[in-house]
């Protein structure tokens, strides 16, 4: 007998574990938290693709449930609804390349790609200010020169991972935003220090923490991962424990045993994938990029286990056991972002698009926007319940690159027809019907 259980997200902080909440409570502070009964102080501190043959995966949905071909179809039949006429945050990103933002509280947060010297740019949300510059390119202690992820653990603190240089999970408390002139982390996990804790305990190469990375409210992390068998794709590591729990098989696949000849990295690389997860920290979420597969788990005692799992295609990046290739004319992209909110589950897809066709269609719009002609839309949002049952599509008049939601509000970043960033935001109590809209579907 299947069961799907719902579970609510956190709505005051009776629900966090007193451990949890003296430790983060303490982090926020600089007072530090307990780990294994040590004081953890504060510190000073990714496709193209190659045709071959799809191998169809049934979905596996419930024991009673429809079975269906792709998302698409799943979806099919679901309402669709409209958000259109966002609004233009004040918020100069003129040679920022964004890529990706968190909001908290009364601040919004980017990380960058590009030129800038900087990897973090923390702006007031009513007035647009750059309030500071963080996460500055270099070596010392408070510098970092790749911010390879970005997420808000709650209205006041954020995290991101690192990369080039230090293997970082880094916490930022906007508390503390005008305490100094440089912005620091008040507390960070070394991915890199656990690695050489894993050698040392296994007497071997273990494994490793990537990104994405996602945290729970008592900051364990889950992030996707490689291992040495090539088996587990996921990893959760509690701080106080000595090492990471890996886990979560990959998908299945007819090219299964080529896959397992290569190294671990460029098996992660194969599957690259987003990662959610709810306010309470209980249930997470996995999309694929190069794949129709839509992962559905609970998270409880340090163990992530599947409640749902859609998977409709194979990966479309093929292998001959020594290396992968992926074919920008033929190979289907799908999921871009997963994001929980308000016990939903919003998935950003382009339902199979080729790269190519991708590119083709952003130039489109690109064209457009330049000629002052009305964006045609061919991104959308797949809205489930976080117990996994799909609700319905969500169509914007603009084709998001990341969102995040507060309160009533949608925030949807954005590339204009300039090829400069900008955030609109859309109030949620505005969604009509698809067919009331003046939403333009492009044409695949």
């Amino acid at each position: 007998m299947c069961e799907v259980h719902r579970l609510v997200g956190v709505q005051n902080r009776a629900q966090l574990s007193d451990v949890a909440l003296a430790n983060i409570e303490a982090l926020a502070s600089g007072e530090g938290a307990n780990i294994n009964g040590k004081t953890m102080k504060m510190s000073k501190k990714w496709t193209s693709s190659i045709l071959f043959g799809w191998v169809v995966v049934a979905g596996v949905i419930s024991c009673s449930e429809k079975e269906y071909g792709s998302t698409e179809e799943m979806f099919a039949d679901l309402p669709r609804y409209a958000l259109e006429e966002g609004q233009k945050l004040p918020i100069d990103l003129i040679g920022a390349f964004v890529r990706e933002f968190a909001v908290c509280g009364p601040y919004l947060v980017t990380s960058h790609a590009g030129m800038l010297d900087y990897g973090l740019g923390i702006y007031d949300l009513r007035t647009g200010e750059l309030v500071k510059k963080a996460a500055f390119h270099g070596d010392g202690p408070d510098e970092y020169n790749l911010v390879t992820s970005l997420e808000p653990f709650n209205d006041s603190i954020f995290y991101i991972s690192t990369n080039n240089g230090k293997n970082h999970v880094a916490f930022y408390n906007l508390h503390h935003l005008q305490d100094e002139e440089v912005f620091r982390p008040f507390y960070y996990i070394d991915r890199f220090e656990v690695s050489r804790k894993e050698k040392e305990a296994l007497g071997e190469y273990g494994g490793s923490m990537l990104f994405p990375v996602v945290c729970t409210p008592d900051t364990t992390l889950v992030s996707r991962a490689y291992e040495a068998t090539r088996t587990k794709m996921l990893a959760v590591y509690n701080p106080r424990e000595e090492l990471p729990r890996y886990c979560i098989d990959y998908p299945f696949s007819a090219q299964q045993a080529k896959e397992d000849q290569l190294h671990p990295a460029a098996k992660y690389a194969m599957y690259q994938s987003f990662l959610g997860i709810n306010d309470r920290g209980d249930k997470v979420f996995n999309v694929f990029i190069s794949a129709d597969i839509i992962h559905f788990y609970r998270l409880k005692d340090g163990e992530l286990k599947p409640y749902r799992q859609y998977e409709y295609s194979a990966t479309s990046a093929k292998t001959d056991g020594n290396s992968y290739g992926m074919s920008a004319g033929k190979s289907g992209t799908y999921h871009q972002r997963v994001h929980w909110h308000d016990g939903r589950v919003y998935v950003l897809s382009n339902g199979g698009l080729t790269y190519n066709d991708r590119r083709s269609l952003e130039w489109r719009q690109s064209d457009r926007m330049e000629q002052g002609e009305k964006e045609e839309t061919f991104m959308k949002m797949l809205v489930f319940s976080d117990e996994g049952k799909p609700l319905h599509t969500l169509y914007l008049d603009v084709n998001p690159n990341d969102f995040r939601f507060s309160g009533d509000t949608l925030y949807v970043l954005r590339t204009n027809g300039e090829g400069d960033s900008e955030i609109l935001s859309y109030n949620m109590r505005n969604m009509k019907p698809l067919e009331e809209s003046s939403i333009l579907l492009a044409k695949k």
